[in-house]
C-alpha cells in the first residue's frame, strides 16, 4: 500500500513542477513582448436607477433626452423612446428624461404624486383641452425639473403662476396658450430662468414690465405679441440676451431697434414679418449678430452691401413665404 502511494505521488509531483515553469515562461514572453497576450477585458456594466410611476395608469411617454442647454437644435434633442410613464422603469443612472405627459393628469393630478422626485429633467405639455392647474400644483415636489414646455394648452396666468415654486426652472415655453402675461408678475421670481417663450399670446403691458426684470434671461421669444416700440423699451434690462425674437410684431418702428441695439450679446435676431427697412438695421452695427431673419423677400444691391458692412459676420436671412409657423419650430412632435 506504501510503494502504491509512493508511486502515485510522482506524477503529481512532475505535472506541479510542469505547470510551475509553463507559467514562469509565460510571465517571462509577457515582459518580453507584452504585445502578444491580451488579457480578457469584460465590458463594464452600465450603471442604472429606477424611476417609479402610477402603476395604476400611464401619465405620458418617457423619453431619454440629451444636454439640457440644447434649446434651439431641437434635431439632436431627443435620444431614446423609453417607454410608457408607468409602473418602475430601470434607466441609465445618469440619465436626462423627458416626460410629454399625458393630458389626464389634468383631471387625476394625484398621479404625479406617486412620480419618483428625481424622475424628470423636462416636462411637456400640448393639446390640454381640461386646464391642468391642479397639476401644476404637484410640479415643485420634482427637485430635478428644470425645463417645462407648454403649447396649445388651455392653461389660465393664475395657474401658471404656481410654477414660480420651481426655483430651479432654467427653460420656459408657452406659446400659444391663451393667457395675457399676468402670471409675469410671479414668474419673474424665477432667477435661474435663462429661456423665455411666450409666442403667439396677447399680453399685457404690465407682463413686458416684468419680464424686463428677468436680467438672467438669454433666449426671448415675443412673437405675435403685440409688442411695440414702449413695450421693446421695457426690456432694455436684458443685457445677456443672444436670442431675440419678434416676428410677426407689426407695430414695432425703427424706434425700437435702438433698444436692440443696446442688447451687445445678441447674436440672433428674429424679425421676419415685421415692418422694418433694409436701412433700419444699420443700427445694429456692432453686435456679434451671426443672423437676422429679414422681413422682405429682396433688397437692392446698394442696400445688401450696406449690411454686410455693416454686420460682416452675420448671416442675413430674407423672407420666406414658406416658413413654419412658430409653433412647429419650438415644439417638434415627438411622435405621430
Amino acid at each position: 500500500m506504501r510503494n502504491h502511494l509512493k508511486f502515485a505521488t510522482v506524477p503529481l509531483a512532475i505535472l506541479i513542477f510542469a505547470t510551475g515553469l509553463h507559467l514562469a515562461l509565460q510571465a517571462n514572453s509577457v515582459a518580453a513582448n507584452p504585445g502578444t497576450v491580451k488579457a480578457e477585458v469584460k465590458p463594464a456594466a452600465t450603471a442604472t436607477r429606477m424611476v417609479k410611476f402610477s402603476r395604476s395608469k400611464s401619465i405620458g411617454r418617457l423619453y431619454e433626452i440629451n444636454k439640457l442647454d440644447d434649446w434651439i437644435m431641437r434635431t439632436e434633442f431627443f435620444k431614446t423612446f423609453i417607454g410608457e410613464a408607468r409602473g418602475d422603469l430601470v434607466v441609465p443612472a445618469k440619465s436626462l428624461l423627458c416626460l410629454e405627459v399625458s393630458p389626464i393628469v389634468a383631471l387625476q393630478p394625484e398621479l404625479l404624486r406617486e412620480a419618483s422626485i428625481d424622475s424628470i429633467s423636462v416636462l411637456r405639455m400640448r393639446a390640454f383641452l381640461e386646464d391642468p392647474e391642479k397639476a401644476f400644483l404637484e410640479l415643485p415636489r420634482f427637485k430635478t425639473l428644470k425645463r417645462i414646455d407648454i403649447v396649445n394648452c388651455e392653461v389660465t396666468d393664475k395657474g401658471l403662476a404656481s410654477l414660480a415654486a420651481l426655483t430651479n426652472l432654467q427653460h420656459l415655453t408657452l406659446t400659444s396658450s391663451s393667457i395675457n402675461g399676468s402670471c409675469m408678475q410671479s414668474l419673474k421670481s424665477l432667477k435661474e430662468l435663462c429661456y423665455l417663450s411666450l409666442s403667439n399670446n396677447s399680453l399685457v403691458k404690465s407682463a413686458y414690465k416684468d419680464i424686463g426684470t428677468m436680467t438672467n434671461l438669454q433666449f426671448l421669444a415675443l412673437s405675435r405679441c403685440r409688442i411695440d416700440d414702449n413695450d421693446m423699451a421695457a426690456l432694455a434690462g436684458l443685457t445677456k440676451l443672444t436670442t431675440l425674437r419678434v416676428r410677426n410684431s407689426f407695430a414695432l418702428t425703427p424706434k425700437s431697434l435702438a433698444i436692440v441695439s443696446s442688447f451687445k450679446k445678441l447674436e440672433y435676431f428674429d424679425a421676419d414679418f415685421t415692418r422694418f427697412k433694409p436701412r433700419d438695421f444699420l443700427q445694429l452695427k456692432g453686435l456679434p449678430l451671426q443672423q437676422i431673419d429679414l422681413p422682405f423677400q429682396s433688397m437692392s444691391a446698394t442696400d445688401k452691401r450696406a449690411l454686410n458692412q455693416a454686420l460682416p459676420k452675420c448671416q442675413l436671412m430674407l423672407n420666406k413665404t414658406t416658413s413654419k409657423p412658430d409653433v412647429e419650430v419650438y415644439f417638434q412632435p415627438l411622435h405621430k
